[in-house]
């Protein structure tokens, strides 16, 4: 698979039909690391854009698996193994957004109380409280070991469900691909030393950089960092990236919003590296 920075790759994900275009590796029932894993949560956080059960469930059969039917429009999908040589999981999947308006998530998005464990960002908290009742049905519907994970905003909820979750039943692992920053640290602790959460960005992907970091707020990442470099390795000692990830200045988002609504250039480089193409793309090489 070829990375794609093409505005449609960015904005239409769901309009793709090369899915699982390669025979996969098995999936690793691991809570350490996993490349193959990785790569896999990857094109299911992609595969999950298509909005029509029906068509990911034609998909999902290539690769042995099943989607568990929920509500219509749901922005999420619980999704089971099939294949009867090898132990059963499931994985807890959520859709990012593909409009611009989320994409630049607001730089004054106010934290607000996390169920007393730190504070989040008041409109991820906001959306997964819209579908908390059905998650928990879902999750209830399967003993299989669980992953959860999700692209951009995905991501996020991703990340809340698992805090949600830590105590009563917590997942194998979490890998998140593109999160924005989802709580402070007071909330970032009520998930790590619970389970493993991987956060997996590429090179230079704006969203990761935001909300700001620190300040008045004390937005900071949730998860062990894992970044893709420019020649799409995968940098487990990736301090550099983080201080040079600092939060773009209003002036640059202003000049990024002016010129996607333009639309006559391809996406700068700081939003194709947020196409969720170009993960599967570039984790497609980690685990030949």
């Amino acid at each position: 698979m070829e990375c794609d920075d093409s505005w449609h790759a960015l904005l239409k994900p769901g309009d793709a039909d090369n899915f699982f275009d390669r025979d996969p590796p098995p999936f690793e029932l691991t809570e350490s690391f996993s490349p193959t894993n990785a790569w896999w949560l990857s094109e299911l956080s992609r595969l999950i854009y298509k909005r029509e059960p029906h068509d990911r469930q034609s998909i999902l059969a290539r690769v042995n698996m099943q989607e568990t039917p929920a509500a219509p429009d749901s922005d999420f999908a619980l999704l089971e193994s099939r294949d009867p040589s090898r132990d059963p999981f499931a994985v807890l999947v959520f859709r990012g957004t593909s409009e611009l308006r989320h994409v630049f998530v607001d730089l004054l998005a106010c934290p607000v109380e996390w169920s007393g464990r730190g504070r989040v960002h008041e409109g991820f908290r906001d959306d997964l409280d819209g579908m908390w009742s059905e998650i928990e049905r879902s999750l209830a519907s399967t003993r299989c070991r669980l992953f959860y994970t999700g692209h951009s905003l995905g991501a996020a909820l991703a990340t809340l469900t698992a805090s949600r979750t830590a105590l009563k039943r917590p997942p194998v692992a979490v890998y998140t691909f593109g999160s924005p920053r989802v709580g402070d640290a007071a909330f970032r602790d009520t998930v790590q030393g619970q389970m493993p959460v991987y956060r997996i960005v590429n090179h230079h992907d704006l969203v990761a950089r935001l909300p700001p970091e620190g300040g008045l707020w004390g937005y900071c990442h949730t998860g062990k960092l894992y970044h893709i470099t420019a020649d799409g390795r995968l940098d487990t000692n990736a301090e550099a990236m983080e201080s040079a990830g600092a939060a773009p200045t209003r002036a640059k988002v202003l000049w990024l919003r002016t010129r996607a609504a333009v639309g006559l250039f391809g996406p700068p480089e700081e939003l194709a590296d947020h196409a969720p193409v170009n993960y599967v793309a570039r984790l497609a090489g980690q685990c030949a």
